[in-house]
């Protein structure tokens, strides 16, 4: 009798164990919380009378429950990909450029930094042994986003270029930039295509690539403007990629299917890009500001870093480094950044997010 009730005590102690170390886990991997909590029921030791069968019962109900709910929805989705989508917002100062891996392992490269961030650029990516850029996208031809593909253009083999559209006759402040930009471009033979209003720059039944703007009827004098705003579908997950464009961009665009989780925030967190109107139509899970550690423009806005805590867990590469965020096709699966951030936010004293 003794060595039964000892026994008890021994599954009781096991199986809640097993149920802490469930709930601990969580969502996070259903899978495994999936199964501790079945082994969790299995060791319980339930009284041999009739309610013994009134908590079996009960645990095969609970069960039941989870797997409908948590764990069925994570593996039995319409979306089930083999590979995820994996952005990198790399941290090349006040410049901007992202990698992303797409789930078939196609290569995207938007912006590539300033001339001087080419190397710093070349090197991310072949750290991480890409040899081959499958979509290299200038968001519009300003220095510290096409500047970098000289370096690009030199270490990669580069299949589709792209950039983004802008009038003839609308004022480039340093040209030299788009200049060497086409220069490189033809010398490796490849067109340069340009990213306007319905574009597609690639397509699967995973996932979908597509330039929401600029279009040919947009007026502006700003080059920003014509920034290419590009709109990555995978699944249920979307990322939204700005450039630099501002509220006269971002204004023409308001009716299309704005929603994605993840932001890169327009024009370096910048008072003249990210509007509530804007906001309220992506209704971002994160944002991403590529700007540069104490720069001397005074980014990003504090008016847009309002706009953003009030929405979204926000990220800068100048506090957190490069920022790798990435998606199953059913949820965002992980946020990586470089570097902790514990301090305040400069400009509006508010903590800035830690999450990941």
């Amino acid at each position: 009798m003794h060595r039964r009730n000892t026994l008890k005590t021994v599954r009781l102690v096991i199986s809640a164990a097993l149920f802490s170390l469930a709930i601990y886990i969580g969502t996070s991997n259903p899978l495994y919380t999936f199964i501790l909590i079945i082994l969790s029921l299995i060791l319980l030791p339930y009284p041999d009378h009739r309610y013994g069968i009134i908590l079996r019962l009960f645990a095969a109900v609970l069960t039941g429950i989870y797997a409908y709910f948590i764990w069925l929805p994570q593996y039995s989705s319409p979306y089930s990909f083999e590979n995820n989508l994996t952005v990198h917002f790399i941290d090349t100062g006040q410049s901007e450029s992202e990698l992303v891996v797409l789930p078939d392992g196609k290569i995207m490269l938007i912006d590539a930094g300033d001339f001087d961030d080419g190397p710093v650029v070349t090197a991310y990516l072949k750290k991480l042994n890409i040899t081959r850029i499958d979509y290299l996208i200038g968001t519009h031809p300003h220095m510290d986003h096409i500047g970098g593909m000289y370096d690009i253009f030199d270490h990669f083999d580069v299949q589709n270029v792209y950039l983004g559209y802008y009038p003839e006759n609308i004022y480039i402040e340093n040209p030299w930039a788009l200049e060497s930009f086409n220069a490189k471009s033809r010398a490796e033979g490849r067109k340069v295509t340009a990213a306007e209003e319905g574009t597609v720059i690639a397509e699967t039944d995973e996932y979908k690539a597509a330039v929401l703007s600029p279009s040919r009827t947009l007026e502006s004098d700003d080059l920003n403007q014509y920034s290419a705003i590009i709109k990555v579908s995978f699944g249920k997950t979307a990322f939204l990629f700005t450039g630099d464009a501002g509220r006269a961009a971002e204004s023409t665009i308001l009716d299309r299917d704005l929603k994605a989780d993840v932001l890169k925030v327009g024009h370096h967190g910048s008072y003249d890009a990210t509007s509530d109107e804007f906001l309220d139509e992506v209704d971002p899970d994160y944002a991403v500001i590529l700007v540069g550690w104490h720069n001397e423009y005074g980014l990003p806005n504090v008016n847009v870093l309002t706009r953003l805590h009030k929405r979204a867990e926000t990220y800068r590469t100048d506090y957190h480094g490069t920022i790798i965020i990435e998606s199953d096709g059913n949820r965002i699966v992980s946020v990586t950044k470089e570097r902790e951030y514990h301090g305040q936010d400069a400009q509006t004293s508010a903590p800035v997010s830690a999450a990941g």
